[in-house]
């Protein structure tokens, strides 16, 4: 009789033992009674990641070194390398223009056209092509200037020919020198920077000559772009030829440079 109460009392601890603990465990961590939580096998383990970081993602697979700011923009300046359009050249594979003062802006400049006219420039022994609105100034003196009367960015393109009477013994290499002189000359003129290209050697009116584009930055901001080109012509006479113009348009302008030496003939 006594073993058997004993034993009821034991049972009865064990009992009120296990509803204890199941209340404890219940009662540890309430947000998760009633789920189902997962337990990793041994053929789906169970894998921790960290949050993606968007830094890591943005520079993965970019160039050791590699610097965001580098893309945007700064005075980087190639030192006047142009295209035969006297536009700036683009490097790699994505193009990145090295003449970001240059880059297009949110309202893009027009493309200019022209309507051409024969002019008589006798006083030169000269006849060419020129947009039929443009302003004429000739003293007589061997030097003619073209204007146009439009202004684009405070800037009113002009397109002067000049022929001047040289030595007999005058050569190439003075050509070339005189070319230089003129152009450190024009980069004189009020320009906070001024990059000229490398001379090219280039025909005109059939004679041996060389030019060159140029870029400069005036004291106010203004960009402006133009070409001078220098030909020996017969008869000891040296022809030269000077675009100026507005820079964000000067793949226009250059377009009248490009129709009077297409179509520049001697009259004597």
């Amino acid at each position: 009789m006594f073993d058997r109460s004993i034993r009821r009392r034991i049972l009865f601890a064990l009992s009120l033992l296990g509803v204890m603990l199941l209340l404890c465990a219940c009662a540890q961590d309430p947000g998760t009674a009633g789920l189902i939580t997962a337990v990793p096998t041994q053929n789906s383990p169970l894998e921790v990641t960290s949050a993606p970081n968007p830094t890591q993602d943005f520079m993965a697979g970019l160039p050791e070194g590699y610097d965001p700011a580098s893309e945007e923009g700064g005075e980087e300046y190639d030192g006047g390398s142009y295209d035969e359009m006297g536009r700036s050249i683009y490097a790699g594979a994505t193009p990145i223009p090295l003449d970001p003062i240059d880059m297009p802006t949110a309202t893009p400049r027009p493309e200019l056209t022209f309507n051409y006219v024969e002019y008589d420039a006798s006083s030169i022994g000269l006849k060419f092509e020129i947009p039929y609105d443009w302003t004429v100034s000739d003293n007589g003196s061997g030097t003619i200037v073209f204007t146009d009367p439009n202004t684009y960015d405070n800037v009113n393109a002009s397109l002067t020919v000049s022929v001047t009477t040289v030595a007999s013994s005058y050569s190439l290499n003075e050509l070339k020198t005189d070319l230089e002189n003129e152009l450190a000359a024009i980069g004189q003129y009020n320009y906070t920077t001024w990059s000229p290209t490398p001379l090219e050697e280039r025909t005109l009116v059939s004679a041996d000559g060389f030019y060159s584009s140029y870029r400069g930055v005036l004291y106010d901001g203004t960009i402006v772009r133009g070409r001078v080109h220098m030909a020996l012509m017969l008869g000891n006479r040296r022809l030269t030829v000077t675009l100026n113009c507005p820079g964000w348009f000067n793949s226009s302008y250059t377009k009248v440079y490009t129709n009077f030496r297409n179509t520049v003939a001697l009259t004597n």
